[in-house]
Parts: C-alpha cells; sequence; structure tokens
C-alpha cells in the first residue's frame, strides 16, 4: 500500500469518527442542551470537550466500560459524570 493510499484511509477514518462524535454531541444536547428535554438549569449547551471529559471520568472509575455506539446507556452515564462534576443540573419536570 501507498503512503498515500494509507494517509487517505486515515483521513476517512477520522471524518468518520469526528460525525460520530459530532452526532452524539447533538443526540446529548437533543436531551440536556438548552432546548432539550432535560434542559440543564443554567441552560448549558455541552461541547465535544464536556463529553470527553465525562468520558474520561466514567472510564477512570469503570476501567472495562465499552462505547455501546452512542445509545441511550452511554447518554445517561455520560450526564451522571456530568451531574457528579457539578457540570449539569437537569431540569425534570413534566411539561
Amino acid at each position: 500500500m501507498k503512503k498515500s493510499e494509507l494517509r487517505q484511509i486515515v483521513r476517512e477514518e477520522i471524518q468518520a469518527l469526528n460525525e460520530v462524535t459530532q452526532s452524539f454531541v447533538k443526540y446529548f444536547n437533543s436531551f440536556y442542551g438548552p432546548k432539550g428535554l432535560y434542559p440543564d438549569k443554567k441552560k448549558r449547551t455541552f461541547k465535544l470537550r464536556d463529553i470527553n471529559l465525562a468520558y474520561a471520568s466514567l472510564l477512570k472509575n469503570n476501567p472495562t466500560y465499552e462505547w455501546g455506539g452512542g445509545d441511550s446507556v452511554d447518554r445517561e452515564l455520560v450526564r451522571d459524570e456530568l451531574i457528579q462534576m457539578k457540570k449539569l443540573d437537569p431540569e425534570y419536570k413534566n411539561n
């Protein structure tokens, strides 16, 4: 395999990973962002950095945890970590 082919494969993999992570951030904010189902009381919008910090904390506490592809379990675990880190305070009111 040529270097140029390998570089192209790496670029495509990085782009695919970025799309997945941005998709999860959007999904997470649809629940806990300012216009989400359970918005943060301070109306914060969560960025990839926030998600990464929470995930790193999750892995520190549970090193065998495997990401489930950004499903509801992942979302709730990230939420719980952000709550413990005092970076999220969701509003659980029935509309």
